[in-house]
């Protein structure tokens, strides 16, 4: 996606969401600050006698610009900083979600960077060749993971025909699919 234009990112986010629609989502936000890069209005320098003669930052003119700079703020807001951390999992209940019938030369860190360009930060772990497990800080977001990409060809390397996700809800201890892979069901087990 990163190396469509502005026109073909939006493109791919309306698809999506239309995918996203059709399996019963109530809500979609995209949340990659690069589909919205300078569409926000400058804003002006401070005036003042303390402020001759100096221009704030680029990022203070113009608040979009820092996401064109890759410019990513600690704290909070920075998703892939928490994960980086480690953060994201030490106060929180893991949420999982699955993915299998993937090509088996996928890796995980290829996923993950697949999933990245997609608005999902998820852990990936590999559970056997073509099958994945994805940890993700919040419930919604395994189940948004699980909505978005069931039964698609389209976005990731498939081993031929669909691939198939399923979110886990740790409150009732089972999947949103019947057809879960045993191994992919023992790993998340172990790692509760």
């Amino acid at each position: 996606m990163a190396s469509q234009g502005a026109e073909g990112g939006a493109s791919a986010l309306s698809d999506m969401h239309a995918k996203w629609s059709e399996k019963g989502a109530h809500e979609f936000v995209p949340t990659n600050p690069q589909s919205f890069a300078n569409k926000a209005p400058a804003m002006r320098p401070p005036r003042g006698p303390q402020n001759m003669g100096r221009m704030p930052p680029i990022a203070m003119q113009n608040p979009w610009a820092a996401a064109n700079m890759n410019f990513m703020p600690e704290g909070q807001w920075n998703v892939q900083a928490q994960f980086a951390k480690g953060s994201a999992y030490s106060a929180v209940k893991r949420n999982f979600a699955a993915v299998w019938n993937l090509k088996a030369d996928y890796r995980a860190l290829e996923l993950q960077m697949c999933l990245n360009n997609h608005d999902f930060y998820p852990e990936c772990q590999e559970v056997d060749p073509g099958s994945f497990i994805l940890i993700f800080e919040k419930t919604w977001q395994s189940a948004a993971f699980a909505i978005s990409f069931d039964d698609s060809s389209d976005i990731l390397k498939t081993a031929g025909g669909k691939a198939h996700t399923a979110s886990f809800s740790n409150e009732t201890g089972k999947w949103s699919k019947e057809d879960i892979p045993m191994k992919v069901h023992q790993k998340v087990l172990q790692l509760q």
